[in-house]
């Protein structure tokens, strides 16, 4: 609850990172329904370890998947 009112009130960019092994403690079902909370709100997602992923699975996402370099480009251009 903390890191959401943080995020709500203070944040102007978001980069929401996904655990995609769930070694975080939360499976993908809960990272999803955080990051679902954070709509009409400045996203950038990363997934983490995504390099594990099956080509399959990394189909089935709804976001880009952005590379560090990408990210940092993204940031640039939207502050």
């Amino acid at each position: 609850k903390q890191a959401e009112l943080v995020i709500e009130k203070l944040a102007d960019l978001i980069i929401y990172v996904y655990d995609t092994t769930e070694s975080c403690g939360y499976s993908l079902e809960k990272q999803k329904e955080l990051h679902e909370k954070l709509k009409g709100r400045d996203v950038i997602v990363y997934y983490s370890k995504e390099d594990l992923m099956s080509e399959k699975d990394k189909a089935k996402l709804k976001n880009n998947v952005y590379s560090i370099e990408e990210i940092k480009e993204e940031i640039t251009k939207r502050v």
